[in-house]
């Protein structure tokens, strides 16, 4: 171990930089992690504005690996205060979940289905911009405990926050070199069905709130977004599920998830549409 301005470093610095630009940099990097902290998993993902995560690493135990990914990547993504966050051009840096999330994201159907159903209890985030498209996200997840009950380490990790970015921008400019992965169209698809979701079916206002409800705002927050009352934000909360035949935040994510999976190639529709429609599922429009 390495001494820091009179303390032991636990992180093998060596061995990550000897790594850098080669395929095993993350794993050694995820090595230098757990040996600086008690983050029980880290997963690096490639996010480019407008497409699908590509997970670069994970270290998931197997039994985290479907909840923790696939809601993710079929479209959870869209709903994550650290996508979002970046997608608002969010600065490098290392970012707590409490601190991006919406008001109500902590009772949200995506973080019971994401964060619940992974195990996930926290979750801290690096930032690096690689580019004004590009983005490498470390994600370092808590399963025992809290950001808060883990404050030393998360100190260490802001204090070697630049260190740990500069690193990822040379493995990523190293890797430039290399053929880039084809693209996938489908990634803009979801993104342009996410912008889609409910314009056939709702007005231009429930769907705003649709959106914000998914995210994981209350009706109060959602009301100050939109500069209207709370109470209006209730009625058009009501309103939106007797359209669409649903009484839940569950209902509602799972249509949600459903229809994004109705998208089709270079198909500008509503998936909400295509969904209703696909399985002859009527939407009330005789709604005083």
């Amino acid at each position: 171990m390495l001494y820091v301005d009179g303390e032991i470093d636990p992180m093998n610095w060596a061995k990550v930089i000897e790594t850098c630009g080669n395929e095993s940099f993350f794993e050694e990097l995820a090595i230098g992690l757990h040996q600086a902290s008690s983050y029980e998993s880290v997963v690096v993902f490639e996010y480019i504005k407008g497409k699908q995560p590509n997970v670069l690493f994970h270290d998931l135990e197997e039994r985290y690996v479907q909840p923790a990914l696939n809601v993710f990547l079929q479209g959870g993504y869209l709903l994550d205060p650290f996508v979002i966050a970046i997608d608002k051009g969010i600065e490098s840096g290392l970012y707590r979940l409490k601190d991006l999330a919406p008001d109500d994201f902590f009772t949200s159907e995506y973080y019971l289905s994401y964060y619940q159903g992974s195990g996930l209890k926290d979750e801290i985030n690096i930032i690096a911009r690689i580019s004004d498209e590009k983005v490498i996200i470390i994600s370092l997840g808590l399963r025992q405990h809290t950001v808060n009950s883990n404050t030393r380490e998360f100190q260490y990790l802001c204090k070697k926050r630049p260190i740990l970015i500069a690193f990822l921008k040379k493995h990523i400019d190293l890797l430039s070199q290399q053929s880039e992965v084809e693209e996938n169209d489908f990634d803009s698809q979801l993104s342009i069905a996410f912008n889609n979701f409910g314009r056939d079916v709702l007005s231009e206002r429930e769907r705003e709130i649709i959106l914000l409800i998914l995210k994981g705002y209350s009706s109060k927050a959602i009301a100050g977004l939109l500069e209207i009352s709370p109470d209006t934000v209730k009625v058009h909360r009501k309103r939106i599920h007797r359209k669409l035949d649903i009484t839940s935040q569950a209902e509602l994510f799972s249509l949600f998830l459903s229809s994004l999976s109705m998208i089709k190639h270079n198909n500008d529709a509503d998936p909400l549409a295509l969904y209703l429609a696909e399985f002859e599922l009527p939407v009330r429009s005789d709604i005083d």
